[in-house]
């Protein structure tokens, strides 16, 4: 089992995302923190779980993710790679990303499918 997944659960759910911490893109307009989108019942909520991490590039979200520093939403095709090596695995089956998203986290971790 990964890292993280050993210390803070595998979150299966949006109810389980307060249990986890967050690698988040930052907003480079606010500086804020972006919520992750996520599908659930035919509609979009929005979730922020206690922040690690916030940067801007995808590059910097996606190494703290290999780190096993937490867990993060992200393209499918910037994380193909890693998830392929098993260094990602997934999560949140129950709660798709909204269109265009997908989360992970590192294997140290875990990936969900967008």
């Amino acid at each position: 089992m990964a890292d993280h997944v050993r210390r803070f659960g595998a979150a299966s759910s949006s109810n389980d995302l307060d249990g986890n911490r967050m690698i988040a893109f930052r907003s480079l307009v606010t500086g804020a923190p972006l919520r992750m989108e996520l599908q659930l019942e035919g509609s979009v909520i929005t979730r922020l779980p206690p922040v690690a991490l916030a940067d801007p590039a995808a590059e910097t979200c996606a190494a703290a993710m290999r780190l096993g520093i937490g867990l993060s939403q992200a393209s499918r095709y910037r994380c193909a790679e890693d998830i392929a090596a098993g260094r990602l695995v997934a999560l949140l089956a129950a709660t798709p990303p909204a269109p265009g998203g997908g989360r992970y986290i590192p294997a140290t971790g875990s990936f969900h499918p967008g």
